[in-house]
């Protein structure tokens, strides 16, 4: 049970933050007729030492995001018009960005804010601040008894004891203590935060300041263009920021990008006088070619005793311990890099709005309202602190920025300085409204930079009771995975070694540890866990308003296999049109050597060996990352990236050229506000074909799909649509249909095609085909194969694993007549014993349960009741097929080539692609699986049959889970493992990756199996002559017996 009463409160930490709540309490709790708490400040160490370690300046803003002037007022407004007059030097109400003074950058405005009391702001030495809060402090010691401040006193330990409850402190030098509530803040490297939690750390946001503060001469006056302060960047990678600490002295920074922290010593005083000159080098070295030399004078004359390195860190807020009487806050809580402008103003703020929710708890006669306060404010301050730490990283962004990124981050670094200056640019400001449209987009889309769909993702807060729902389901689908067992097998060529219920462990001990920051990191984490299976019938996406946006890349890239480089196929249009600039298209044909500073090639096998689930063969999986993953990524399947921008290294003339584009973010809808697409994310129909609908939108408008746009005399179009395309090549009369998709809804038109075309030869498309129904790819082999004819050599065998809960949602078949066949007698069954178990598999250490053998039957009701099959009085079998793939073949689509591979006038597979690592002959197609259905249909139709409240239910929001429930064999393969997990690789390789000219693809096919019908024509002929002649010879032999002499 908690205390009752708030007697004595203990304070880890005597800045900013600290001070500040001790201070409330004195200052408030009177104002309410409350007798305020006894309070004890340990702060760990000295007076002295402070004013060395915060030598920089702040700024002091009374704007909603983090209203440090607000906070002080609320304390006692005395106190603030005090340190208000400790103000440093403004200058005039202009700002200034002079290239003169070394912002070597193509901003050069002078912009005139009009300012008003309720958004007033003002720059302050931050030891100034401090020292003017600990002599509040001691003038508050000194008229009654209230706050004791202790120096040099280190916190080490923190406990709560139940019995008591009391919160038990330990000190460094081995001192106890005891109180009723425990306020931390003691800063970005809490001791406390890293006794109480082990396993949390910070995040090295990849960020370097370098900082000094330089005295002026006398007589010297403040360069005009720092007053009252200066943030850039030079477009270089390097990032400047001074400011007037006062009327002798400026406080100046340097930032940089560095992928490791820096080492002690960090303070210059701590350093000896070499390595305080060295530092001075770096930074002089630094600035050259992108900062004035007025710049370097002024580093070169600074206080060798200030200098300062800061390794720029952060991380989210976590969950208070409530139940323990602990709270944290400030840095201790949320500790951010100072490029945000908002640590110093949040610390104040935390402290004043948590002593206003205990006051308001106070007096409610609640037993629990410490907890109660603190739970208070974790709801209330979260949304403020991600979003402040989330201006940070955009701050930092725009440090680093360069060449067109730089440039489009200036231009809103304007705009966000104008908004900032006048009190806009706060929490309550909508972080999710997307509504920007262009003439080249659909009217209903919309698009975005990535840093303001960053800020927006972060808003969207981590919700428990979606976490443990989603979890649940989650663990409850494993009993209908097919392969659960078998992905840990390793006898065949494809095993994945996934335990999938230890990855999903994993993430449930990483929720319950909070460490996800948002719901969409916690979402991910799933999408990442099923991108392991290398499975795409088993996969999870993000929900369906995270599934809206599309990342684009400004160029579309081709791998050369001849020479295993990698160039620009085109720069996007769309692209160039949305940003409004067209470097992009000055690349086309040039080839890369690096993406973000990694070999190109490296940087793609790791882009698809992460992030695609394509395959299981490497070769297809890159394959289909050049093809579209690669430059166009849908955010419910691929996470965002960490940078807002990428660098493209290129290779001309001997010279290497790095180009840095910033990443775009196309929006197949417009959100009016963060409700709204959190709604999405709730409660709409989940949807996967986000990305296909993009991807079509952006071939056709850069015309790359040769089948509609084909103006080559050669080809002749007979007849096709978006999805199917029925083609002749004149000279061979070869006909060529473009398969886009088995899907059920296209049939009318692919049967039109099928019937339609006529010859000899026929050539099959089927790059980028992802199946569809598994009868319309049985019904097209019976169609084109003449033993197929025969159902019992055209139809496969499939099992199931029999647990419990797949035995109740394969009872969905009982309702429809004749829909799972017997495949020993060619009847179908009349009961469920086809799912009841029959077998035990021993795979990947453990044995399962699985069903007989049995197929689906496309005369059956559940199956379409034979509309699939396509009739034709006058059939005529094309004598030879060939096959073009780049093995992204999948599903129905790779039943059909699976077993087109072994018809009697099949030919060959040819496929476009591969050869990266080496000439092995890549995988034809993938993820053929055999029976896939998604989550909401599963538990639809199990639920029918569950005598209980079942605890399988829909997901609670608008994920979208699809699982492979039943497992296919293709007999001529193997009848002992599922086509999944065998290898059936194409037949020859073209060098050539042109997935969207397909025309030289098709010629090459059509040349080489024309010159190998011409060899056999040679080989025949010549055959028949040797015959002939023997024939005469034998002849003339019998008519020489038969003369007389």
């Amino acid at each position: 049970m908690s205390s009752t009463k708030l007697e004595r409160v203990i304070i880890v930490g005597g800045g900013l933050g600290g001070l500040a709540t001790a201070l409330s309490f004195y200052y408030i709790f009177p104002r309410h007729n409350l007798k305020a708490p006894s309070i004890t400040v340990y702060e760990r160490d000295t007076m002295e030492s402070s004013r060395l370690n915060e030598g920089y300046t702040l700024q002091l803003r009374n704007d909603p995001s983090s209203g440090g002037i607000q906070a002080l007022k609320t304390i006692d407004e005395q106190l603030y018009r005090d340190i208000k007059q400790m103000a440093a030097p403004t200058g005039n109400k202009n700002i200034g960005m002079k290239i003169g003074f070394g912002i070597n950058c193509d901003i050069n405005p002078t912009i005139k804010f009009i300012r008003d009391t309720e958004h007033e702001m003002f720059r302050v030495a931050r030891y100034n601040l401090r020292n003017r809060l600990v002599e509040e402090v001691k003038r508050s010691s000194s008229l009654s008894s209230v706050i004791d401040l202790q120096w040099n006193s280190h916190v080490i330990k923190a406990d709560y004891d139940k019995i008591t409850n009391k919160v038990i402190v330990e000190l460094q030098d081995g001192r106890r203590d005891e109180c009723d509530l425990l306020i931390v803040a003691d800063g970005m490297h809490s001791s406390v935060r890293r006794y109480m939690f082990p396993d949390m750390r910070l995040n090295f946001h990849k960020h370097i300041l370098l900082t000094g503060i330089t005295p002026l001469n006398v007589g010297e006056q403040l360069p005009d263009q720092i007053c009252p302060s200066l943030f850039g960047t030079t477009g270089q990678g390097v990032g400047v920021f001074l400011a007037p600490i006062d009327e002798k002295s400026f406080f100046w920074s340097l930032s940089y990008h560095s992928e490791q922290p820096r080492s002690p010593p960090l303070i210059g005083s701590a350093m000896n006088k070499d390595e305080q000159e060295n530092l001075i080098n770096e930074i002089v070295a630094r600035s050259m070619n992108c900062l004035s030399d007025e710049f370097r004078s002024f580093v070169k004359r600074c206080d060798r005793q200030r200098l300062l390195i800061i390794n720029c860190y952060d991380k989210f807020p976590h969950q208070n311990p409530s139940e323990k009487h602990i709270i944290f806050i400030g840095d201790a809580l949320h500790p951010m890099s100072p490029m945000g402008g908002n640590g110093a103003n949040m610390a104040l703020r935390d402290g004043v709005d948590f002593v206003e929710v205990l006051i308001k708890n106070y007096g409610t006669n609640n037993g629990n309202f410490i907890e109660q306060s603190i739970e208070e404010f974790d709801r209330c301050h979260t949304k403020r602190s991600v979003n402040a730490i989330k201006i940070s990283h955009w701050n930092i962004s725009t440090a680093e920025s360069t060449g067109l990124n730089s440039t489009m981050q200036k231009k809103l670094l304007l705009i966000l300085i104008f908004f900032f200056h006048e009190g806009s640019f706060a929490t309550n400001t909508d972080q999710c409204i997307f509504n920007s449209t262009t003439h080249d987009l659909p009217s209903t889309w919309s698009f975005s930079t990535i840093d303001q769909v960053k800020l927006c993702f972060a808003n969207i807060p981590v919700n428990n009771l979606t976490i443990n729902e989603t979890m649940k389901q989650l663990f409850n689908s494993l009993e209908f995975y097919s392969f659960l067992s078998i992905i840990r097998q390793s006898n065949q060529p494809y095993f994945t070694n996934v335990n999938l219920q230890n990855e999903l462990l994993t993430i449930l001990h990483q929720s319950n540890m909070n460490m996800y920051k948002n719901d969409y990191d916690f979402h991910m984490s799933i999408v990442t866990c099923f991108k392991k299976l290398k499975d795409f019938h088993t996969k999870y996406f993000a929900p369906n308003g995270y599934s809206k946006f599309e990342l684009l890349l400004p160029f579309i890239l081709e791998f050369l296999p001849s020479t295993k480089e990698i160039k620009i196929k085109l720069g996007i249009h769309l692209y160039s049109s949305i940003i409004e600039n067209k470097l992009n298209m000055n690349y086309t044909d040039k080839i890369i050597t690096k993406i973000d500073g990694i070999d190109a090639l490296e940087y793609m096998n790791y882009f698809a060996e992460q992030y695609t689930f394509m395959s299981k063969d490497k070769n297809v999986r890159l394959n289909s990352v050049f093809r579209k993953e690669f430059w166009l990524r849908n955010l419910g399947q691929y996470p965002l990236p960490l940078k807002n921008n990428i660098t493209f290294t290129f290779f001309e003339q001997n010279n290497e050229t790095t180009v840095t584009f910033p990443y775009l973010i196309i929006i197949t809808k417009k959100f009016d506000n963060q409700i709204s697409l959190e709604n999405e994310n709730r409660f709409s129909s989940n949807s996967s074909s986000e990305t296909e609908n993009v991807f079509n939108y952006i071939i056709d408008f850069e015309k790359l799909n040769w089948y509609k746009n084909n103006h080559n005399n050669n080809f002749e179009l007979i007849m096709g649509n978006n999805d199917s395309y029925y083609y002749i090549h004149k000279s061979t009369q070869t006909a060529i249909i473009k398969l886009e998709s088995f899907n059920e809804e296209n049939f009318e038109d692919i049967k039109k095609i099928f019937l339609a075309a006529k010859g000899n030869t026929l050539i099959l498309d089927l790059i980028g085909n992802h199946g569809g129904h598994s009868c319309l790819a049985y019904g097209l082999l019976n169609y084109l194969v003449p033993e197929y004819s025969s159902l019992h050599l055209l139809y496969e065998p499939m099992d199931g694993r029999t647990t419990k809960a797949l035995r109740l949602f394969s009872k969905i078949f009982s309702f429809y007549l004749n829909s799972i066949l017997n495949i020993q007698t060619n009847s179908s069954f009349t009961n469920m014993s086809w799912i009841e178990p029959a077998f035990n598999y021993t795979r990947g250490n453990s044995t399962d349960e699985y069903s007989m053998r049995w197929s689906i039957n496309c005369d059956g009701e559940a199956f379409g009741m034979g509309k699939f099959w396509i009739k034709n009085n006058d059939t005529k079998y094309f004598q030879s097929i060939y096959v073009l793939t780049d093995g992204t073949c999948g599903s129905a689509c790779s039943l059909f080539l699976s077993k087109l591979k072994f018809a009697s006038n099949f030919k060959t597979i040819y496929g476009i692609g591969g050869g990266y690592n080496d000439n092995d002959l890549f995988e034809s197609s993938s993820y053929a699986g055999g029976g896939a259905f998604q989550w909401n249909d599963i538990v639809t139709y199990h639920n029918q049959f569950s005598t209980n409240d079942s605890l399988i239910n829909h997901l609670p929001t608008s994920a979208h889970l699809n699982l492979n429930v039943y497992e296919i064999y293709i007999n001529a393969l193997s009848s002992d493992y599922p086509r999944e997990f065998l290898k059936q690789p194409i037949d020859k390789r073209l060098l050539i990756a042109d997935y969207f000219n397909i025309q030289q693809s098709l010629e090459m096919i059509i040349d080489d199996y024309t010159r190998s019908n011409s060899q056999t024509l040679t080989v025949n002929s010549s055959f028949k002559m040797i015959i002939f002649n023997v024939f005469l010879r034998i002849l003339f032999m019998k008519f020489s017996d038969s003369m007389p002499c």
